[in-house]
This record gives structure tokens, sequence and C-alpha cells, in this order.
């Protein structure tokens, strides 16, 4: 199971924005010892964007492009309590098409990367070596080629929380699998897309029944609203709303 979000999002307690004289913005967080941990990077109308990873000595470890056209490039991150990156879950999709690219990196403590995976919709169309036969040679069986190339089999469900309220509101996911410990940071006035995709057909989609307000829950509260089956996703959309 994976899980991509579609926003710059990152629940970092020492970050700064600055909003340059051309209307883009440059976000920067920090480790405890003062070091770069990530720079975000949007341009002024918030479609294209790029995301640079660090150690704790302030090298650079990863860079990703971000966008918010044309379907989505983002990223989902997890954090160490001294600052640095411990995980990211990258997913970059057109819009409206099949096609797809996903790819987690794990670090630990200092950047050091422990782990990278990754998967694609061009991954489901090869055809393993040594898996078709030469038909002079009997005895080995032959694959079946319109398996190979049918489309992967993925239930997919996509959550768009709006935050109707005017000030930045943190949600938390009921998900186990792929860090557990990530808060989702919505600005004010903005919206989330939270895609969810599942290549077993026979397992039904677990752990995602509900999104949690983390802070002022007197004030305010998350709340499901409407529910709309697509030919390829089912779409649920949540609000944060004022009580």
């Amino acid at each position: 199971m994976l899980l991509f979000i579609q926003t710059p999002l990152f629940g970092q307690f020492n970050c700064k924005t600055v909003k340059l004289t051309d209307g883009s913005e440059v976000k920067k967080c920090f480790h405890q010892n003062g070091k770069i941990s990530i720079i975000e990077t949007w341009d002024k109308d918030k479609r294209s964007g790029s995301l640079k990873v660090f150690n704790n000595q302030g090298k650079e470890v990863c860079s990703y492009n971000l966008r918010h056209f044309g379907g989505h490039a983002s990223a989902l991150l997890s954090w160490f309590p001294n600052g640095q990156v411990k995980s990211i879950a990258y997913s970059d999709a057109p819009d409206g098409g099949i096609q797809y690219y996903h790819s987690t990196r794990q670090f630990d403590e200092v950047g050091n990367e422990t782990s990278f995976t990754e998967d694609s919709y061009d991954d489901k169309l090869k055809i393993p070596p040594g898996t078709v036969r030469d038909t002079a040679k009997p005895g080995r069986p032959l694959v079946e080629i319109n398996r190979v190339l049918e489309k992967p089999k993925t239930k997919r469900v996509d959550f768009l929380i709006v935050n109707k309220t005017k000030s930045t509101q943190k949600v938390t996911l009921d998900y186990s699998v792929i860090a557990p410990d990530t808060v989702l940071r919505i600005g004010g006035k903005q919206e989330v897309s939270l895609c969810i995709f599942q290549s077993d057909k026979d397992q039904e989609l677990t752990g995602i029944s509900a999104l949690k307000l983390i802070g002022n829950t007197k004030r305010f509260e998350i709340i499901r609203g409407k529910e709309e089956e697509l030919e390829d996703r089912k779409v649920i959309v949540w609000y944060i709303i004022k009580n």
C-alpha cells in the first residue's frame, strides 16, 4: 500500500518561510544544530516547486521536483526529533493518466540513507528475463503477453481535505503503514489532496477510516463530506471548520 500527499507539507518545528519580491516562496527548516534540513521553493502561483534535503552537516542528500498542475508531483515527509528527515514518500502522476512513479527513502538520525525503493507504471509492462521461451526450445512455459501488458489492478482513494478556516491546521492520518508520526500542516483556506493506492485487489483498504485534527479541537473540527465514485477512484471530501 502506498500513500501520497499533494501539497507542500512539512510538520517541522523550526521552519522559516520567506516570500520574495516576485511572489515566489522559499521555506527552510533546520536541524537542532542550526544546519539546514530542507529547502522547499514554489513559484508565485504555487504551480512549480522543488525540494532539497540535507543531512545534519548541511550536505545535500537528495532533491525532488514538485508541481500542482497536470496531475501532481508531491512528497510526504516524516522527521526525527533532532530535525533530520526520517522518510520521504514521493509521487509523480499525470492528471487523468494511468502512468505513475512512486519512491520511498529512509534515513537515520544523522542523514545517512538507509533504504530506497521505487515503483512505476512502466515497471508493470516489463517482461521478466527468461519468462518468454524460444519456440525452438520445447518444455519451457510461455508467458501470457496480454496478462503482462494489462492495466495494473489497483485501488485508489482520494481524500480532498479543505481547510475552511483562516488559520493553519494540523491533521494526522489514522494510518499505521507509512510514516505514522507524520503531521499534515494545511494553511488557511487551502486544500490538500491525499492519494492512497493499494495493488492487492483481494485486500480491503484499511487504516484510513478517519482523519484527526490536532490542536484546539474545541474551536475547530474535521468532518467527512460528500463521497464520489469515479471510474478509477473514490473521492472523499473532508472539511476543517469552526465549531
